[in-house]
């Protein structure tokens, strides 16, 4: 018997074939955690985002997406935690279901760290056939109820990060569910659930010191057995981590274009446009997304928040192409004076060594997470952050291969430093290195909980 079945199911197909199954979306650049569990946690903050993408508009039933993902951390950013729901409709499928996350992180060294990551899923598949458009209505053949199964999946993942430069690789829908559907005649028409190979690459480099402008390219490669090859590449140029705008390539799909602006540093609004490129771009309409995100200090940040700022003053705009001596001299002199009335708990001088103690809340590292408690060797303390990256590379011409520089947030100076140890004992064994190649007034700052 002759039969048409005419389902806009876009993308997903129910027979046994395999192909990609796990939904898109574009700024998977700003919250990766969806595709590989091995982020959640990793940026130092709790963390919410909402995201809501529509897309082939032009068609009825076209995909929509619609997710929450929230993550953060516990126990000095080691274990990451997290949590994702989504509902996602194509045509007569309908998807809803969450997952909880989980990562923990294993220390290289002071700039390199991995994550290993994994998920627990649940997802219900709903499949409404009475949408179907149909020419035999009464073919036995024909699904003509409305069907629904729940199963439960996961995914794995590691991550690497190497200063700016994060690696990540991550196996989706690893117990590879079969979801079955039965017909009036009986017949069994199911799908299965492949695994789907996720593997980034991103890297964040300075591109205009003093205006603290970032480039990020990256990538993502996406592999199922006995599908085709998807990758997208994009470009990102981000300012201050105010303001955000880019673009992307996806294969033998489309391109897009995407922007984005941070509120008062905890409110990101961020939206991307898809350009589709494939035979059906006149047809499809539009394709976009808006993704909204909330971001949440701890106790200790909010309250160092409540107090009120200390006035500095700025260096006028012609002196700021002075050498670096001269702003390490300018700054070392105000520096003796001021951890007095700023440190939340003691400075003191042993044996001609100053030793300075502050709570690791008031500092950010270099990726502005929170740094590593311990001790640091301190060479110099600059109020201009483009001073502070350019003394780092004369450190490091000087053999110091693990320097770099913390920023108070309390006192607004950024610290260079040389070595950071657990311990003050191991520090006092690479202090005097330390004067004698970078700068005879090396001190310590310890960084406690």
């Amino acid at each position: 018997m002759k039969k048409s079945i005419l389902i806009i199911f876009l993308g997903f197909l129910l027979t046994n074939i395999r192909a990609q199954q796990i939904g898109l979306y574009d700024h998977y650049f700003y919250n990766p955690i969806t595709y590989n569990p091995a982020f959640t946690g990793d940026k130092g903050f709790t963390n919410i985002m909402l995201l809501s993408r529509a897309q082939w508009t032009g068609f009825e039933g076209a995909p929509k997406l619609n997710m929450v993902a929230a993550d953060g951390n516990l126990f000095n950013k080691k274990l990451g935690i997290g949590a994702v729901f989504i509902s996602d409709k194509k045509g007569i499928n309908e998807r809803i279901g969450g997952s909880v996350l989980s990562s923990y992180k294993v220390t290289i060294s002071d700039d390199s760290h991995l994550r290993f990551g994994a998920s627990f899923r649940f997802l219900n598949h709903n499949m409404d056939f009475s949408k179907t458009v149909v020419q035999e209505i009464t073919d036995p053949t024909i699904l003509t109820m409305d069907q629904s199964k729940t199963n439960f999946d996961g995914n794995v993942g590691v991550s690497f990060t190497w200063r700016e430069l994060q690696v990540g690789v991550a196996v989706d829908q690893i117990l590879q569910n079969k979801a079955s559907f039965l017909n009036e005649g009986g017949t069994d028409v199911s799908y299965t659930q492949s695994h789907h190979f996720m593997n980034s690459i991103k890297y964040r480099a300075l591109l205009i010191k003093e205006k603290n402008v970032f480039v990020v390219p990256q990538a993502l490669i996406r592999y199922v057995p006995n599908a085709p090859l998807q990758y997208e590449a994009s470009a990102t140029l981000d300012w201050n981590k105010k303001f955000w705008m880019g673009a992307a390539y996806k294969n033998e799909y489309a391109v897009s274009a995407h922007a984005g602006i941070s509120l008062l540093k905890r409110f990101d609004i961020g939206y991307s446009y898809d350009i589709i490129t494939s035979d059906i771009g006149q047809y499809s309409g539009i394709s976009h997304e808006l993704m909204l995100n909330f971001k949440f200090a701890n106790s200790a940040q909010k309250e160092k928040k409540e107090k009120p700022e200390k006035v500095k003053k700025e260096k006028p705009k012609e002196e700021v192409e002075e050498s670096i001596e001269e702003e390490k001299v300018e700054e070392k002199k105000v520096e003796e004076e001021k951890p007095k009335e700023e440190s939340k708990y003691s400075k003191v001088v042993e044996n001609g060594i100053t030793v300075i103690t502050n709570p690791v809340e008031d500092f950010k590292d270099v990726d502005s997470h929170l740094p590593e408690k311990g001790v640091y060797i301190v060479v110099g303390s600059f109020l201009e952050r483009g001073f502070a990256i350019e003394y780092v590379k004369t450190i490091a011409a000087k053999g110091f291969s693990q320097t770099n520089w913390v920023y108070s947030e309390e006192s607004k100076y950024n610290y260079v430093y040389t070595y950071k140890f657990d311990t003050k004992e191991q520090a006092l064994t690479k202090l005097e290195e330390s004067r004698l190649k970078a700068t005879k007034g090396a001190w310590l700052l310890v960084l406690v909980k």
